[in-house]
């Protein structure tokens, strides 16, 4: 079954009609061949009206929208359970609880739809509404502890005690407590990053086609931002939360988000110089700094001006797993984006998806073939460039990337699959930013 439900008709328009001329809004069966709209010739927003198509919004909500928000709560719920604590009531399963959140979601969407419709077209208002439905195991998990009294503690006290001191003793703080608060900062901080990565697609193609210049900037604005909050998440997990697995978790979740919207932009490169600009930084960043990071100099370097107290082995395979992570996410992007853009480009549900048309407008600099060819290309630099730094981890280092990474597996077999909900939800928030939302009523 299609997304799409309605299409508006391929028809001609005279080039001398006044761009801002109504469309004819006849609804009617899609032409085998679409041909390019004058009217659309000087857009400068890929999902400006008129519509090409009109969506079904419940097949929308319960199928697609749905299934997003049923891995996300897959997701928070791996993740409280790596954490060693249900977010539901004792009272409560886990898929009961996990079905009254979906069931609050959909309940939402639907009075957006019916009642607040000058929203419902903007992808952020979905992700917004994911945020809030991921808050609701937060909250539960909050109140269950409260109400458990599980966030304060009393050591017990002798009758003499009990007589003379009871009432000078309060109440203490668990240090589990105070880890657990910790952990929904982490759990915010993430959602929040989710949001604000919606935010900022939605943002870079607000005006199409970018310069160069501008599609550097977008790369390494979001680059500087995901790695801002993916050093202070990793800090808190470490120092705070102290949970290895959950640490790799949150480390791919981070790797993934950069990835996806770097791929992403592989579709708005005009020619081969770009694509060999940024492909040439990424290859020169991988070779150099990642075997420079693992030498004695600078870990001595970070020991005495940062007061790293990690040993020097510790640090290397810390050094090991950040490499193995990054190589993880760029191989699971890379898949996804060659994957999505053919489906998309070909699919029958290609039109809700004019970011991946190329040529869908008078003048689009933009090609299947181009963005195909080099996107494969890149993959291949990127495959040799980690080769070679394997390989220099091994010959210079003695440190062999693969034996960590299977030896982490061996220890933490339930983080596999919540590494594999993680890469599917960050692809799952990458399409739906760039859904064009369009819904008939």
């Amino acid at each position: 079954m299609r997304l799409l439900d309605q299409v508006w008709p391929d028809a001609d328009v005279d080039s001398d009609a006044d761009s801002d001329a109504p469309v004819d809004a006849d609804v009617g069966t899609a032409a085998p061949q679409r041909h390019i709209n004058p009217n659309l010739a000087h857009t400068h927003r890929f999902d400006e009206n008129p519509p090409l198509v009109l969506v079904n919004f419940w097949f929308f909500l319960f199928f697609y929208y749905g299934v997003y928000n049923v891995i996300a709560l897959w997701l928070i719920t791996r993740l409280f359970r790596m954490y060693s604590l249900n977010w539901w009531p004792s009272n409560w399963t886990g898929k009961a609880a996990s079905f009254v959140c979906w069931s609050a979601s959909m309940a939402a969407g639907t009075v957006i739809h019916l009642f607040i419709p000058e929203i419902e077209g903007f992808t952020l208002t979905w992700v917004l509404l994911t945020f809030l439905m991921l808050a609701l195991p937060l909250l539960s998990a909050f109140l269950v502890i409260r109400g458990e009294s599980r966030n304060v503690y009393r050591h017990s006290l002798t009758i003499t005690q009990q007589t003379f001191l009871a009432s000078s003793i309060g109440p203490r703080i668990p240090a589990s407590y105070f880890r657990f608060l910790w952990f929904c900062v982490v759990l915010v901080i993430m959602w929040g990053t989710t949001v604000a990565g919606g935010f900022y697609a939605w943002k870079f193609m607000s005006k199409l086609p970018r310069t160069g210049v501008e599609a550097f900037f977008y790369v390494y604005t979001w680059v500087g931002a995901v790695y801002a909050l993916d050093f202070i998440c990793e800090t808190i997990v470490e120092e705070k939360i102290r949970s290895y697995p959950l640490c790799s978790v949150f480390r791919l979740y981070f790797y993934l988000l950069y990835f996806i919207f770097y791929r992403n932009l592989f579709a708005r490169l005009r020619n081969v110089e770009q694509f060999a600009l940024i492909q040439i930084a990424s290859s020169i960043w991988v070779c150099i700094f990642y075997p420079l990071r693992m030498t004695k100099t600078t870990h001595n370097f970070l020991v005495r001006w940062f007061g790293v107290t990690r040993s020097f082995e510790d640090y290397q395979k810390m050094v090991g797993q950040l490499f193995y992570t990054r190589t993880v996410a760029e191989n699971v992007t890379m898949v996804g984006f060659l994957c999505w853009m053919n489906v998309l480009h070909f699919g029958f549900n290609a039109p809700v998806y004019p970011y991946f048309q190329f040529e869908g407008y008078a003048g689009d600099p933009y090609t299947y073939r181009l963005t195909m060819i080099c996107s494969v290309g890149i993959w291949v630099t990127e495959l040799a460039s980690a080769y070679v730094t394997r390989w220099i981890f091994k010959r210079h280092f003695r440190h062999s990337i693969t034996r960590e990474a299977v030896h982490d597996i061996q220890c933490y077999p339930e983080t596999v699959l919540t590494l594999i909900l993680v890469a599917v939800h960050v692809m799952q928030g990458m399409l739906l930013a760039l859904f064009q939302l369009n819904f008939e009523h």
